[in-house]
C-alpha cells in the first residue's frame, strides 16, 4: 500500500525500465543496420569503394618515389672524405667529438 502512495517503485521505476529497454533495442537496431550494410566476408565491395588522396598525400607519395631512386649511401661524399684522409687534409677535432659524446651520454640519463 505504501508503495502505491509514495510512488517509490511505481510508474517511475517502470518508466525507467521501459526507457532502458528502448535504449537497448535502439542499440541493437543500429548494430543490426551496420551489420546488414557491411559487405559479406569475401564479398566484392571494391566496386563501390572510392579513395581520394589529398594534395599533401600526393606530394608525399611522389617524394617517397623519388627517395626510393636515391642510393642509401652517398658515394661521392665517401670518395671526398677518403681523398681528404689520404692527402692529410682531413682533420679531426677531438674537443668537438668529446662534447658530442658527452651530450649523447646525457640523452641516455
Amino acid at each position: 500500500m505504501v508503495r502505491d502512495i509514495n510512488g517509490i517503485n511505481g510508474p517511475r521505476a517502470d518508466a525507467a525500465q521501459t526507457d532502458k529497454s528502448r535504449k537497448g533495442k535502439a542499440v541493437e537496431q543500429v548494430a543490426d543496420a551496420a551489420t546488414s550494410k557491411a559487405a559479406p566476408p569475401g564479398g566484392d565491395s571494391s566496386a563501390n569503394d572510392v579513395v581520394e588522396l589529398s594534395s599533401e598525400a600526393r606530394i608525399l607519395k611522389s617524394l617517397e618515389a623519388k627517395l626510393k631512386d636515391l642510393p642509401d649511401v652517398n658515394f661521392s661524399k665517401i670518395a671526398e672524405i677518403k681523398a681528404a684522409i689520404v692527402s692529410g687534409r682531413y682533420g679531426v677535432n677531438a674537443e668537438s667529438i668529446a662534447e658530442k659524446m658527452l651530450m649523447a651520454d646525457k640523452d641516455f640519463e
